[in-house]
Parts: C-alpha cells; structure tokens; sequence
C-alpha cells in the first residue's frame, strides 16, 4: 500500500472540547465491558466509550478484554475455544453477561463515540460486519494488531482506525512501575511480556498512520508530554490517551490540547473538564 496524502495538522483541542471516554465502560464502578458499565458511563455524560473485541469459536464478536475468560467472568478457558452460547451462559460479575459487539454499538448509537478495540487477529471481518448494521454510529478502530487495521480498511473503506502504541513509553517505564508498585522481577518480566503487542513506538505509529491513512493514534499516557502531543497533531492525526484515572494528570493532558482522554471512571474526569473550563 502506497503512503496516502498527508493530512492537514491539527490544532491542540481547548479543554472544554477533549473527550472522555470510559475504558471498557465506567470501569471503576461496574464489571468492565459489561452492559451495565456501558450504560453507566453514558448516564454519566461520556463523550466515548472504548471496548475490547474477541472472536468465540463460533466466529460471533463479543466484548471482553482478556484471551480467556477466566479473569472477568467465572468461568474459564479461552474465548476462542468457547461457543458464543458457552461464553453467554458466564457471570461477567454482579449477574452481567459477556455483551456481544452488536448490543454494545445499539446502546451507543446516537449518544456516544465507540473506540472498538480489536484484541483478536482475525476480528476485523466480524467487525466489519457489525458495523455495517449501525449506520448512525460514530466509530473507530484501534488495535495493537496493526494487520488488523489495515484488513479493516480493505473491507470498510473510509474507516477511521487508530493504530494503538507504548507512544514515548516503553520496557524501561514498565519495569520502573512494577518496581514502585512493589513486582518482583519475575512479574515485572511477565507484565513486559503482557504489554509485548504495544511496544511499537510512536514514531513507528506515525509512520503506520502516514501509510494507511489513519485518523489518529491511540497511544499510552505514560512519559507523555505537549511537544508529543503537538508532534501527533503536526502529522494530522487525533491524539487519544488511555488510561488516566488521576484527575491531576488529566488536567495536564487537557491543557496540552489533546483530543480525547480514556479513563475507568469518567465521572471524575467529567467534573475535572467542567471545572478547568470554568
């Protein structure tokens, strides 16, 4: 695929206009990537929403964040070794179900942004077709899985994808983190390996960007600073943050001008903005 035409910049978003998104639903409050999440962070006001799909062996797309099952629901094993029935009949917490993609883009067509974020290789067919059904949503994509993005462009034309990226992070911040939070040294190796999927830079996601035409990128806070956010929007492209729950760093991600803000609990970070924007 050849380089598409450069975009125009960008200009840095005033404070009152940076989204927020709630990360796979209002996280902080209900099961993650449960219906009940979803609703909660649009009741809130959310300006997005961002979700994980995966594929069950049935070829259905569901929302769920995890390769398998075990950590979010009770039961356990792979979603891709699991029928779309099998994975429907687990407890996602409080008695919520694992949603499937199709009823999560119903309850946010019309009132908010979804980030779909692909998790699974081979989703982008299942997204596509999904998508299809909702004429009046706003959407994009963003993966780790670049391969994906780019599938995705050949079957949705126009669509908007967002390469996601460590961004100016990378292992050294990991293993810093995991040493402040107390990790020993064997679970800071298996967290690096965990995050191993994102460790392109962003350099490397612009490049991406440039060459498929993608509306922006979806990048990792950690390290973050304005002339990076400013280096997004010299290339044209959207800066989408993830994931900030201190509402002191979000203030400062607002005042850089970013363009949206994905956090577990948008209810903080909403009566951040209003107050900053006065």
């Amino acid at each position: 695929m050849t380089t598409m035409t450069p975009r125009p910049a960008l200009p840095a978003r005033p404070v009152e206009q940076v989204g927020v998104s709630g990360h796979r639903g209002a996280s902080f409050e209900l099961p993650e990537n449960t219906l009940a999440a979803f609703r909660r962070a649009l009741e809130h006001g959310a300006d997005g929403i961002e979700l994980d799909v995966a594929l069950t062996s049935d070829g259905v797309a569901v929302v769920l964040h995890d390769e398998s099952v075990d950590r979010t629901t009770d039961g356990t094993g792979s979603v891709a070794d699991l029928t779309l029935a099998q994975v429907r009949a687990l407890d996602a917490g409080g008695g919520e179900r694992v949603p499937t993609l199709d009823e999560v883009l119903a309850l946010a067509a019309g009132r908010a942004e979804v980030n779909i974020e692909i998790k699974a290789a081979d989703a982008a067919p299942a997204v596509a077709e999904v998508v299809a059904r909702h004429p009046g949503l706003t959407w994009f994509a963003s993966s780790g899985q670049w391969d994906a993005l780019e599938e995705l462009l050949a079957l949705v034309p126009g669509a908007r994808v967002y390469p996601l990226t460590l961004g100016v992070a990378g292992p050294e911040h990991l293993r810093a983190i995991g040493i402040a939070a107390g990790y020993t040294d064997e679970q800071i190796d298996v967290e690096i390996e965990r995050f191993s999927h994102l460790g392109r830079p962003l350099h490397e996601a612009l490049d991406f960007a440039a060459r498929v035409g993608a509306a922006g990128v979806s990048t990792w806070a950690e390290g973050l600073g304005a002339q990076d956010v400013a280096t997004i929007h010299a290339a044209g492209l959207a800066a989408w943050v993830w994931t900030i729950n201190d509402a002191d760093r979000a203030e400062e991600l607002m005042r850089m001008g970013v363009d949206a803000i994905c956090t577990d609990d948008p209810a903080t970070l909403l009566a951040r903005r209003a107050a900053v924007a006065g």
